[in-house]
């Protein structure tokens, strides 16, 4: 096989292809040069592009018919036994021109992970017959017409004998693979054999799977149509929901896949067919993986679509949440046009060849004016953490079923007004039904509002008299509070200390209750409240003192309670000496395990770090305060914890 130097044995002939091509739109040229590709290829004789080109002068103001026609030519270099690199270097030569227009299709196949390579089977005239033997000795598939052909093997619409409908041959699409190698082969029957129990409208069913004449094959549903990157290209423009409703139709159809334990791992455009009804079906699931085992360690997926993980050949390159990244990246695609993961294997490399630190492509700003909410919902298909994207492509659906019902999407969508704006799209006629019902209502009852207005107008001047005589009331109340407390604190000043006792106590609790009952501040007070709960105590003791009262728990407790009145009074060379006696009577009374002696003990601590000079003193009764601090009485706790906390106290200590 090689490359023709004439057109004159070319079937068809390179003037069949180009009549009418002037006035031929340029996705009917492209179809007529890849059908007539596939032709030439059968023969083994294949136009160049230079020839290409000289006969169809138009190409060169036809970017898609021109891309066709450079695949042709490199697909004839290949088929003649040149490499990649020197069939890349043959078109250059052949058109110097194009040098720009053929970069641009070897970036995009390398992109798409599909780069043409020879086809490994005969390909004698068709059709032929293919497959194992039926029981009347025929194969059982025909194959009739093939459709193309990339890095994993030809595809060929083909009659399957053994499915028939009304006794005519159904037709099925027969990929006949390149070879792979023997631990290859293993996984991928394994995973054919799980693919074949998935069954989606949105996916080519895997029929069968086989090995005939030494030549692997897989059988699938035959769909008429074209690859989505090819029928891209031939659309005027997508929309935002058109393009959301196809990645919707896939998320559904990936999940169905998923849910059997099947991962796809390459999901690209090339991958996936559009029907003649323009729905999406999904090829190849699983297969890619399984060819590449026994292959080395490099990456499984397409540069263009392929998550992180996969590229570096990390953990959880093939897991599913690669397929989300890359349904993601289609809707990227379909919306800005360009490849989610960069321009070119280098921009690739650049971006996502460390450690996953890339922020996930934001699509906006490829494609201004996008919706926001659209917008996030790709951006967080796409983050560079699998941890971070949709947790699976159920999730990512449900998403996009609420965008294309413009029904808000959390978080997106937290805004009121937004979700307002949302209601009224999502429902025009019910948004408009009801602006129209409130305007009827508040015109009919116009007059009734303006008469209830009225009467609530002055039902809330009434009730703020009310409020305004009850805040006097309680005012009077408050100033009378604390008129009667003054009182009473001039009437104690006049008492002499000698001549309080404890009846004084229940009454000086009682003008700290009535200030707060009455919101009286009391501020000032308390020194005078103390005085006298002071003066009261220490009558009492000597009174008991000059019955000759022994001791006694009631006695001790008094001391207690008179030690600690004083160093709240921050009285702390009185509590001393009271202190010593207070310890001396607890310790004959009260056992040695009993919390009162601790307590003594921690007011004992607390003066003399109050009342000594000496800061060795002073720093080792703090060190005993804070140990016990937590087990001593509420009261008592918070009087050591507001002494060591007071600025004069560390400055005490820092002396």
């Amino acid at each position: 096989m090689g490359i023709t130097d004439s057109n004159s044995d070319l079937s068809p002939s390179l003037a069949e292809v180009t009549r009418g091509s002037p006035q031929m739109e340029d996705e009917l040229l492209a179809e007529r040069l890849e059908s007539a590709g596939l032709a030439w290829s059968r023969q083994g004789r294949t136009p160049t592009l230079r020839e290409l080109v000289t006969c169809i002068p138009i190409l060169r103001s036809r970017p898609i018919s021109l891309d066709a026609a450079i695949d042709v030519a490199l697909r004839g270099h290949l088929a003649a036994g040149l490499t990649l690199e020197e069939s890349a270097e043959q078109l250059r030569a052949d058109a110097p021109e194009l040098a720009d227009a053929i970069e641009a299709h070897l970036a995009l196949r390398s992109m798409l992970g599909s780069l043409p390579a020879p086809v490994p089977v005969e390909t004698e005239d068709l059709p032929r017959p293919f497959g194992p033997a039926l029981r009347d000795g025929k194969q059982r598939y025909q194959l009739e017409e093939a459709l193309g052909s990339g890095t994993q093997g030809v595809v060929f619409r083909a009659m399957d004998r053994l499915l028939a409908a009304d006794g005519r041959p159904l037709s099925v699409a027969v990929k006949l693979l390149h070879a792979w190698q023997t631990d290859g082969e293993q996984e991928a029957s394994r995973e054919a054999a799980r693919a074949t129990r998935i069954r989606h409208p949105g996916i080519a069913a895997l029929l069968n799977c086989g090995s005939a004449e030494g030549q692997p094959y897989l059988v699938y549903d035959f769909i008429d149509g074209a690859p989505l990157d090819r029928w891209r290209a031939r659309q005027a423009e997508i929309g935002e929901r058109q393009a959301a409703k196809i990645v919707l139709q896939l998320a559904h159809a990936v999940q169905v896949a998923h849910n059997a334990g099947v991962v796809h791992r390459d999901l690209k455009p090339t991958n996936i067919l559009m029907d003649r009804g323009g729905a999406p079906h999904i090829t190849d699931f699983g297969l890619a993986a399984a060819m590449h085992r026994g292959k080395g360690d490099g990456p499984v997926g397409s540069l263009g679509f392929a998550a992180p993980e996969q590229l570096r050949a990390e953990t959880g390159g093939e897991d599913a949440s690669v397929d989300v990244y890359a349904l993601g990246g289609l809707l990227f695609w379909l919306l800005t046009g360009q490849f989610p993961n960069g321009g070119s294997p280098a921009e690739v490399r650049e971006r996502l060849g460390g450690g996953g630190s890339a922020d996930a492509p934001d699509p906006a700003a490829r494609c201004p004016g996008l919706d926001r909410t659209l917008g996030a919902i790709c951006a967080r298909a796409l983050a560079p953490l699998a941890r971070d994207r949709y947790a699976s492509a159920a999730v990512l659906a449900v998403d996009l079923e609420r965008w294309l019902a413009r029904e808000p999407v959390m978080p997106f969508d937290r805004s009121v007004v937004r979700r307002a704006r949302l209601w009224t799209r999502r429902s025009p006629a019910a948004a408009v039904a009801a602006l129209v019902g409130a305007a009827l209502i508040l015109g009919s009852l116009g007059l009734a509002w303006r008469a209830d207005l009225a009467r609530r107008t002055y039902a809330f001047e009434q009730q703020l008299e009310m409020l305004r005589v009850r805040q006097e009331e309680q005012e009077r109340r408050i100033e009378g509070a604390r008129g009667l407390i003054q009182s009473m604190m001039r009437t104690m000043e006049k008492v002499k200390a000698d001549s309080a006792d404890l009846t004084w106590l229940p009454l000086v609790s009682g003008f700290e209750s009535i200030g707060g009952d009455h919101g009286v501040d009391v501020t000032g007070m308390e020194g005078q409240m103390d005085h006298a709960r002071i003066a009261a105590v220490r009558n009492h003791l000597a009174s008991a003192a000059g019955t000759g009262a022994g001791d006694s728990v009631e006695i001790a407790v008094w001391e207690t309670m008179l030690a600690f009145l004083l160093l709240k009074s921050e009285r702390a060379h009185e509590a001393v000496p009271v202190l010593e006696t207070n310890i001396a009577r607890v310790e004959r009374l009260f056992p040695a395990d009993d919390p009162w002696r601790r307590n003594v003990t921690a007011l004992r601590d607390l003066a003399l770090f109050m009342n000594d000079p000496d800061p060795m003193i002073a720093d080792g009764a703090r060190s005993r305060l804070e140990l016990v601090a937590g087990e001593l009485p509420e009261n008592i706790g918070r009087l050591v914890s507001d002494t060591l906390s007071r600025p004069a106290a560390q400055s005490r200590l820092d002396r």
